[in-house]
């Protein structure tokens, strides 16, 4: 599979979608993501801050940030690399219940790769870096996510 130019990156609540170039995210950073999302399971990342729940769905990365205490639920994001199976990744994100509604459509699959990031209500009771740093998470994974799956 040839690496694309760009990835989709979506923001269900606003419905904001932007191209995502390759230099938006440093090597650094995505072999750090690349790390990060190796394997299954609850990674406690930001120094301590944040937990990061990875499931590696067939071609696909479905991720949920929480609170370091695992009660509140920040952000759900889904990295799609092909077209196979977004359908059902994308309908996922609009079922999480962390937010009043979205201004995407479920039935609107947007065109792979992309990764779709469902910001949580509870967000806007923190600072507005707390937000950004949790899309800079969303883009340092799906260009590892899709860089490190290259079949």
């Amino acid at each position: 599979m040839a690496q694309p130019d760009y990835i989709w990156r979506i923001i269900l609540n606003t419905g904001r979608a932007h191209q995502m170039t390759r230099d938006e995210v440093s090597a650094e950073a995505e072999a750090y993501a690349r790390s990060v999302i190796a394997t299954d399971g609850v990674k406690s990342i930001n120094d301590g801050e944040l937990l990061l729940v990875v499931s590696r769905w067939r071609s696909h990365l479905y991720m949920t940030v929480k609170s370091s205490d695992a009660a509140v639920n920040y952000a759900v994001i889904g990295v799609a690399r092909r077209s196979a199976g977004a359908a059902e990744l994308w309908a996922e994100l609009h079922q999480e219940p962390i937010d009043d509604g979205y201004a995407t459509n479920p039935a609107d699959v947007p065109r792979a790769p992309w990764v779709g990031i469902a910001l949580g209500a509870q967000l806007r009771n923190y600072p507005r870096e707390r937000m950004l740093g949790i899309v800079g998470i969303a883009k340092m994974a799906a260009w590892a996510w899709i860089e490190g799956n290259k079949s």
